[in-house]
């Protein structure tokens, strides 16, 4: 999701989203490309309902020192993973959407200068607490998310397997969909 000029980093997060009696899907997605160094950035919000679950897959990285990133007001983290020499930071926050909106902005703010990138998704027929697998920072070329075991179980469930990664990357394959649609996101990456 974020792009710098050092050598590969990504970090896998399986996240989970529960379904409700109907169908769970993705109603709209926002890709947000912040090329600027700067400590807040302004991510679009994809057009939502009131009820749907805001996902927001946020990531930054500067070369200039170690970065923590704050929870955005109104919003639960999800996870918030740091990579190597805290220069990179790629973290999940949700909430649930209290009004009906298009073309709005989320705030989200570093502890020093980041160039940025994000994907927020608007879910409908959700239900439940969204969850989130753990794993390691990895420094590889190929990432292989854990282990995809929601406490519900398989069934009814929307996965995302997001990749933060700093740097320019290409994705040659993504990976098999055994519990159902497999969607693809283009490469909202930067670089500096």
């Amino acid at each position: 999701l974020c792009g710098g000029s050092s050598a590969a980093m990504t970090f896998p997060f399986p996240t989970f989203v529960p379904a409700a009696a109907s169908r769970i899907r993705a109603r709209d997605r926002a890709l947000g490309a912040m090329p600027t160094l700067a400590t807040s950035h302004a991510l679009p919000l994809p057009d939502h309902q009131v009820g749907d679950l805001l996902l927001m897959f946020v990531s930054g990285g500067s070369t200039a020192g170690a970065r923590t990133i704050t929870t955005p007001s109104g919003w639960t983290q999800l996870y918030n993973i740091v990579g190597t020499n805290s220069l990179r930071r790629g973290a999940c926050f949700y909430r649930t959407a209290a009004t009906s909106g298009s073309g709005l902005t989320e705030t989200v703010t570093f502890s020093g200068t980041v160039y940025a990138a994000s994907i927020v998704y608007s879910i409908e027929n959700w239900q439940g607490t969204p969850e989130a697998a753990t794993a390691a920072a990895v420094a590889s070329t190929t990432v292989d998310p854990p282990s995809l075991s929601p406490s519900w179980g398989n069934s009814r469930a929307l996965f995302f397997a997001p990749a933060h990664s700093y740097n320019t990357a290409t994705v040659s394959a993504y990976p098999s969909a055994p519990y159902g649609d497999s969607v693809q996101v283009a490469d909202a990456s930067i670089s500096q």
